[in-house]
């Protein structure tokens, strides 16, 4: 009998050409895999890796035969059958093993491919004469942990025209084990073929288990190339690959902060699309299947603002956990109500986990603030939001709650969010000549620092990231940077000295777009790799630059336009000497500081629009509030407890520069609940550590002339009574502080992203930036003993911040603690408070020695050290469960 030939894909009907396949096919394959000898069958306790698989085929072609149903489809047996050629153990095992039966991997190729080729014409798939038709030089998108993303364009075809293209990234090591491109490896064509299929057995293996789980809310795969022809193979040099490409559809990255700006339909729309996906994981034809990446970026929008998820992953699992009590059945220690059951199983945790890590990555930043609810409305999304927070909803009743709350939903604007104008794509993205990388053009996307919303500026001499700190500034200003380089002109490395750092702008090397060259002279000084730059015009942007970092500066080329920066050694030297030198005389952390500054200036300047001033920092603030004219006090609030002394007034701050008045607070307490003198400390340790959730404060005292005239209380008899009068000195005047007003800017959130945990994790789950910025909230609101919100955070944007903090200090809490049993740490804060810790850094005398006019409760020392060691010995006990890496997160 000979092999099927192309002739049966012709065939009309699908049962037909199925049976036929089949037949001639599957059953003559069982035949042949085996070349030249075949190896007796053992028992089934010692089954080799080949008579695992031979079975695993027999049992494949009986289910077909036996699903009287038809629930198995033509599509899935044939996707199931090139799943079983994509195995680990047997695409691994060395031919060279005398106990295992020798396989020709030439025919488990050639098989695998007239398969493909047959479920691309059942499922009308793209093919690689599709692919042939892709522009010229796919744009790389992004990069994965095992394969390339590239955005491609269909110049033919119904499909299209945007396309994504993904590509394997090779593992070196799994090659190298499995004697594929090593000496020892075999040079035979049986070989050459196991060593392809391995090279690409996760692309493809991911891609066929989509397609195994089609569903609306998944990113579809239109097609599988394998190429072979002469022409496939040459248009594949555009791109990194192992000679498989697949090809799934384009979509716009999901965005979690500009969600939050949809309407209320349209971020409902996509939450139920979420818990759509999440009820179809429950129960799939695979089974119950948990996701591991729930994160926003693993998600796109499509055409039609459909919200899909990317990828699976490479490592579906469909066994529930077993157990053997039914605490071992918790989702990182919260009790869902899974119990064990009598098999051992954990049954349903699966279902519920993907519950819990979609709620915390993506669906409370949707669900918060519905606008214009009846009251039935309202009834359901608290149903919701209670029962997502408390992990007491299934997934099906979450899944039906949100289908009613859609419904009694009138108005339906989702298509008209995140849908980009020309004008916002032009303004996203930056193009940049890379010819000299032997590209013609590279799109990459646009750098989101604080340059862009501040302008060039003198960074260090503004105080950035310090605000009332103080540390040492470095002694050489900004412009002084580039003078540590010599310039040589239309000089440039064409394909040399690339090096990757953080936060680079394509993977190819380190690069920056910037408005000067003296941003990226900072760069550079601050990258020990760093050995020199180019720069290049920026083609979009008028007056900007790419900055191109690389990590030698040997044998340049001529090439015309380009500016070459290389460092001078000796002048690098004594730069270097003296940032040392400052921060051994004035600090001991603010060479820590000093690096963190790009990083500090992009939260400073967040900050500042919550006190609606776009583009200040906290040096202007203290001026405007160290200096303006108050005016216009009203509005007293006592303190808060027993016999409190003093208060707090509304007042306006006349500027000098005559912009318009400021509104803001100005409070002068003393105990016993709440001190005027803990806002400063609290806002110094906020800017100690570089995270900036509390607003600007500044110390100042007012003259007698000055309260009378903002029309402060005094004493004038009957119900008009000075409350300020106990804090007053002899001559009238008033110690006290000044913040901005930010309750009409702020809202509130009730609940924290962070989950509350009973003890330390017994698995690290990884946060997301939003959960990590939370727990920047949780670390200054523990460190400062702010008494935890009862009636819940203030936010702005989504990002939690402490608007009050005059009760800091006080009294001891715990409250924080639950949350930091999740194992998940900011590296900057971290790194201070150790570094701190280990050079007997006075922290308490930093944070606390501003005041001079203030008196501090009388239990801050204390309460300071106890909190700051408590957290410290969280940290460590979980990098001595799980390691640095897992643990200390850096966000940059």
């Amino acid at each position: 009998m000979t092999k099927s030939k192309p002739i049966i894909l012709l065939a009309s009907s699908t049962t037909f050409l199925l049976f036929v396949y089949v037949l001639l096919h599957h059953h003559h394959s069982m035949a042949s895999y085996f070349s030249r000898h075949q190896s007796s069958m053992t028992s089934s306790e010692e089954m080799s890796v080949v008579d695992r698989w031979k079975q695993s085929n027999k049992q494949l072609a009986k289910r077909l035969m036996n699903d009287n149903g038809g629930m198995m489809t033509a599509s899935m047996f044939m996707i199931d059958k090139i799943l079983g050629c994509l195995d680990d153990a047997l695409l691994t095992m060395v031919n060279d093993d005398p106990t295992e039966p020798h396989l020709d991997y030439a025919y488990i190729m050639n098989d695998m491919t007239v398969t493909l080729n047959l479920l691309s014409y059942v499922d009308s798939l793209m093919t690689c004469g599709d692919f042939n038709h892709v522009s010229a030089q796919p744009a790389l998108m992004s990069t994965t942990i095992n394969s390339y993303i590239y955005h491609g364009v269909m110049t033919t075809g119904s499909r299209g025209p945007d396309i994504c293209l993904e590509t394997s990234m090779v593992d070196i090591d799994t090659l190298i084990a499995a004697k594929c491109g090593s000496s020892q490896s075999q040079r035979g064509k049986s070989n050459r073929n196991r060593c392809f299929l391995l090279k690409n057995l996760k692309l493809m293996r991911r891609a066929l288990l989509q397609m195994h789980l089609a569903h609306n809310s998944v990113a579809k795969v239109l097609g599988i190339c394998v190429a072979s022809s002469r022409t496939s193979l040459k248009k594949l040099e555009e791109l990194k690959s192992a000679g498989v490409v697949i090809m799934r559809e384009f979509g716009r990255p999901f965005d979690i902060v500009k969600a939050q700006l949809w309407s209320w339909e349209a971020r409902l729309k996509a939450a139920y699309q979420l818990l759509g996906l999440v009820l179809f994981l429950s129960n799939t034809p695979l089974g119950s299947i948990p996701i591991l990446d729930w994160s926003p970026s693993n998600f796109q929008l499509d055409s039609a603002n459909n919200i899909k998820i990317i990828s699976f992953g490479d490592h579906l699992e469909t066994n529930e956990p077993s157990c053997t009590q039914d605490h071992h059945c918790r989702i990182n220690t919260i009790s869902t109500g899974i119990k064990c059951s009598k098999t051992g199983l954990c049954s349903g945790y699966n279902s519920m986990s993907n519950l819990y890590q979609v709620s915390t990555s993506i669906l409370f930043d949707l669900l918060q603030n519905p606008t214009d609810l009846k009251n039935d409305s309202l009834h359901l999304h608290a149903r919701l939001i209670d029962g997502l927070s408390a992990s007491s909803i299934t997934v099906r009743e979450a899944h039906l709650v949100a289908q009613q709350l859609v419904a009694t939903t009138t108005q339906n604007t989702y298509n008209e969010f995140n849908t980009p104008k020309k004008d916002d794509v032009a303004q996203s993205e930056v193009l940049f000549d890379s010819s000299y990388h032997h590209q013609p053009v590279v799109v990459i996307n646009d750098i989101q620092d604080f340059v862009a919303a501040h302008g060039p500026s003198n960074i260090m001499e503004q105080g950035v990231g310090l605000g009332m700190v103080q540390f040492s500034k470095n002694p050489n200003n900004h412009d002084s940077r580039l003078q540590m380089f010599n310039k040589i002109d239309d000089k440039d490395f064409p394909g040399k000295h690339d090096y990757y750092c953080p936060n680079s702008k394509a993977e190819w090397g380190c690069i920056k777009s910037l408005q000067t060259a003296e941003e990226a002279a900072g760069f550079c000084l601050a990258d020990i790799k760093c050995k020199a730059f180019v720069t290049i015009p920026h083609l979009r942007k008028q007056g900007w630059i790419i900055a191109i970092l690389k990590s030698d500066s040997t044998k340049p080329s001529h090439h015309p336009g380009i500016n070459l920066y290389v460092k001078d050694r000796n002048k690098t030297s004594s730069y270097q000497t003296s940032l040392d030198s400052a921060a051994v005389d004035e600090s001991c952390v603010a060479g820590l500081i000093e690096m963190q500054h790009v990083e500090r200036r992009k939260r400073e300047l967040k900050l500042m629009q919550v006190c609606g001033r776009v583009g200040w920092n906290d040096q202007q603030w203290s001026d405007v509030m160290s200096t303006a004219h108050i005016h216009d006090a009203q509005a007293f609030k006592p303190a808060h407890g027993d016999s409190p002394i003093g208060g707090q007034m509304s007042v306006d701050l006349l500027n000098p520069a005559k912009i318009a008045p400021l509104s803001s607070i100005f409070t002068a307490k003393n105990g016993p609940l709440e001190y005027s003198a803990s806002q400063i400390s609290v806002y110094r340790l906020d800017r100690l550590l570089g995270i900036y959730k509390i607003l600007p404060a500044v110390e100042r005292v007012l003259s007698r002339v000055e309260l009378a005239e903002a029309n402060f209380p005094v004493d004038i008899g009957g119900n008009m009574f000075d409350k300020f009068k106990p804090l007053k000195r002899s001559d009238g005047s008033l110690s006290g502080v000044i913040i901005p007003s930010a309750e009409h800017l702020v809202t509130l959130e009730y609940y924290i992203k962070v989950p509350k945990l009973d003890d330390v994790t017994a698995a690290v789950t990884r946060f997301n930036a939003r959960q990590l910025d939370d727990m920047e909230y949780l670390i200054v609101g523990h460190l400062a003993s702010i008494p935890f919100p009862v009636r819940g955070h203030m936010s702005w944007q989504g990002r939690l911040l402490f608007t009050k903090t005059d009760s800091a200090f006080v009294t001891g809490t715990n409250e924080y603690l639950p949350y930091f049993y999740n194992c998940q740490f900011p590296a900057g804060p971290v790194a201070l408070l150790r570094s701190a810790l280990l050079n007997s850094c006075a922290l308490l005398e930093t944070i606390s020695g501003a005041q001079s006019n203030l008196e501090l409760p009388a239990a801050m020392g204390k309460i300071f050290t106890d909190h700051l060691n408590k957290l410290i010995e969280i940290v460590d006990l979980c990098v001595a469960k799980f390691g640095e890496d897992q643990v200390i997160i850096n966000l940059s």
